[in-house]
């Protein structure tokens, strides 16, 4: 009996003008996820040093919280809660994504009831 080399057969081209059809290295190497994953360490190497919060530049961060929908955020990836100098809290919440944009249009941008 022969044994099989474990090579898979390669589909032909049905025509040489048509491309094939290729994934994109996002959707297929888990660029959401890592990307995610990237932005929590860097919130969290934040907390460490208690590293100034962007957009809020007079807090630094005070606390970090990760999927904050069961904290009552319409959200479910990360607040950071900083503190200024006079020791107001100051939330920021992030939506972590790849690309945005901001329309009427997307539910996640609409201030409108459902």
């Amino acid at each position: 009996m022969p044994k099989k080399t474990g090579s898979r057969k390669q589909q032909s081209n049905p025509s040489p003008d048509v491309p094939k059809p290729i994934s994109s290295p996002a959707s297929t190497g888990g660029a959401g996820n890592v990307f995610e994953q990237h932005v929590g360490t860097y919130w969290l190497a934040q907390l460490l040093v208690h590293g100034i919060v962007p957009i809020l530049v007079d807090s630094s961060v005070d606390e970090v919280n990760f999927q904050t929908e069961h904290l009552g955020w319409c959200t479910d990836d990360v607040l950071i809660a900083g503190r200024n100098p006079s020791g107001e809290v100051r939330k920021l919440i992030c939506q972590v994504k790849r690309t945005f944009t901001i329309s009427s249009l997307d539910d996640e941008c609409s201030s409108r009831a459902a």
